[in-house]
């Protein structure tokens, strides 16, 4: 009886491996539907509790929503949501160690860049 069954799961994860693109498809299709719950997971096991609705664009750069929904940004350390942004913005924040001061230094480097380039 145990050889069908490891013979069964062995089947099953190569299924999925085979079509990942598949499942994720699927997956991403199912959070389209129902956005109610995607949100209710992020609450119960995230532990983020969007306190206001989800808007059409990014609260930084402004950008539309797209065919994603966007984030449901929170502080890492209080765990406490602090607004809804896109993808690109998560990600600059998350490299950014969420440092306000080294996100100046950034932006002062790049102004700095055009101030003295060509570009101007």
């Amino acid at each position: 009886m145990r050889k069908s069954i490891d013979a069964d799961r062995a089947y099953k994860k190569r299924w999925a491996q085979e079509n990942r693109s598949r499942l994720n498809a699927a997956a991403r299709a199912w959070a389209r539907r129902n956005p109610e719950k995607v949100l209710a997971y992020a609450r119960k096991y995230r532990g983020v509790a969007p306190t206001k609705p989800e808007p059409s664009a990014c609260e930084i750069c402004g950008a539309e929503r797209g065919r994603k929904a966007l984030c449901a940004d929170h502080c890492h350390l209080t765990n406490e949501f602090r607004g809804w942004i896109c993808d690109p913005c998560n990600l600059i924040l998350g490299l950014a160690h969420e440092s306000a001061s080294r996100l100046r230094r950034l932006a002062a480097y790049v102004e700095n860049f055009y101030a003295r380039s060509a570009l101007r």
